[in-house]
């Protein structure tokens, strides 16, 4: 969320409370990228298993649970 737009810098807040301070220099020469705008958000995650689990038993478990 922008929090507010200065002549050197735009102030931004994210999810998660950080304040992010983008100089403006970089605003006009580098792309911005939005994953959220229409309402999709574009997660990742990394999964990790012994060796010795079942990888079939962790896909299994995986497809079972919700799509947040």
């Amino acid at each position: 969320m922008v929090v507010s737009i200065e002549l050197r810098y735009t102030h931004m807040r994210t999810a998660e409370g950080c304040d992010v301070f983008v100089p403006s220099s970089q605003l006009f020469t580098k792309p911005l990228y939005n994953y959220t705008r229409d309402g999709l958000r574009r997660g990742s995650f990394t999964e990790g298993i012994d060796y010795g689990d079942d990888s079939g038993a962790d896909a299994e478990l995986l497809l079972k649970k919700p799509v947040m």
